[in-house]
């Protein structure tokens, strides 16, 4: 009887170790499957946040090439940016927000810039925010024409104020043309912002 009591719980035990090592595995189960399905959340919600952020390239003034550059402002007054000079200074289009960057960055010329003004940075960008407004584009074009090499011109379709203007950590917006306004933010800026050797 004593022999049959010990088989009895022995077997007892030998169940509730089956049962915990169960359950253990069921917990382990569960946790790589909730956290696969969490990385699979972030996964898609980065993808949509950041990688289609910039799905028609046309539209925004970026591109796809602009993904792994992050600004706190938009349109951008500083951060990370490509090293490439702009051709004109009044644009059609949007101009890509790392350019941008790099166009308003203020640096001395380096030796292979020599004095070709324009190659010169710390500039001011004036941009706009409607589409079809020529009226607009032609109020603005005589600021640009003014200050030129340094001061630039296009449309920017991710903000929701109709002018923005920016330079080199600096950046203000206006719901309509303010000629002090304008005026005094290039003329402020251009005069900080001086190469070396200039009065």
């Amino acid at each position: 009887m004593g022999k049959n009591n010990k088989l009895q719980r022995q077997a007892k035990q030998k169940r509730r170790e089956q049962r915990r090592a169960k359950q253990q595995r069921a917990r382990r189960l569960t946790t790589i499957i909730g956290s696969a399905a969490l990385l699979l959340v972030l996964g898609v919600t980065g993808y949509f946040l950041f990688a289609g952020r910039d799905a028609n390239p046309g539209e925004t003034g970026s591109t796809a090439d602009d993904e792994p550059y992050l600004w706190t402002t938009r349109p951008p007054h500083s951060g990370t940016h490509e090293e490439v000079f702009l051709d004109r200074n009044i644009f059609e289009e949007p101009v890509p927000e790392k350019i941008q960057v790099h166009a308003l960055e203020p640096h001395a010329p380096t030796a292979h810039e020599g004095s070709d003004p324009e190659k010169a940075k710390g500039g001011v960008f004036i941009q706009y925010s409607c589409r079809d407004c020529t009226e607009l584009v032609d109020q603005l074009k005589p600021f640009v024409e003014r200050y030129a090499p340094r001061v630039y011109l296009a449309p920017y379709y991710k903000m929701d104020r109709k002018i923005a203007l920016t330079a080199w950590e600096r950046i203000e917006f206006l719901d309509d043309i303010n000629e002090e306004t304008i005026t005094r933010f290039i003329e402020t800026n251009l005069r900080d912002f001086k190469k070396p050797g200039q009065g």
